[in-house]
């Protein structure tokens, strides 16, 4: 587990670290019981004002660009297994066509040989950034599937204190 004191921090780093904006479209391939893309997307987006995108589907190489292409987003937080599938299928270059400016990975270790790729085929576009320490696993309490986890966050999120100045959630 985290310490609650991470949520000090988040904001920051998001800035900081990674020069999150509220003017972010932020997308985790990862689902959200994993505490890469908690932290980082939700956490973090909420922290920054940023726009949060959730997507209810299994992640694909194929899934994944769609949902960026159909929602926007310029930031992305994935892992290095989707980061190799998406130039395995030759799909990375859409992702730069379409706007995405910030690509980080986590969860597992970033190979080299896989970064290099990654700048040997995209040029143009901004290098793999990979963080460290996010590799722990959040269990739910309830079995609850991703589409009905986001409807709870959501109504979660509502109750709470409501959302960080220049966030919106619906």
């Amino acid at each position: 587990m985290h310490p609650q004191r991470i949520a000090l921090e988040i904001e920051r780093v998001g800035r900081e670290r990674l020069g999150l904006t509220a003017a972010d479209r932020i997308y985790a391939s990862s689902k959200l019981f994993f505490a890469y893309p908690l932290a980082n997307c939700i956490f973090t987006g909420l922290k920054v004002g940023a726009t949060i995108i959730l997507d209810p589907q299994w992640p694909t190489a194929q899934g994944v660009v769609a949902s960026i292409m159909a929602r926007r987003a310029n930031v992305l937080f994935s892992v290095p297994s989707l980061y190799r599938n998406l130039l395995k299928e030759g799909l990375a270059g859409q992702l730069a066509q379409c706007g995405v400016r910030l690509y980080v990975s986590a969860g597992e270790a970033l190979p080299a040989t896989l970064r290099d790729e990654w700048k040997r085929q995209l040029v143009a576009v901004r290098p793999l950034r990979s963080v460290t320490g996010t590799a722990l696993t959040c269990k739910p309490s309830t079995s609850a599937t991703a589409l009905s986890c986001r409807q709870t966050c959501s109504s979660a999120w509502k109750a709470a204190a409501g959302a960080s100045p220049g966030a919106t959630i619906r």
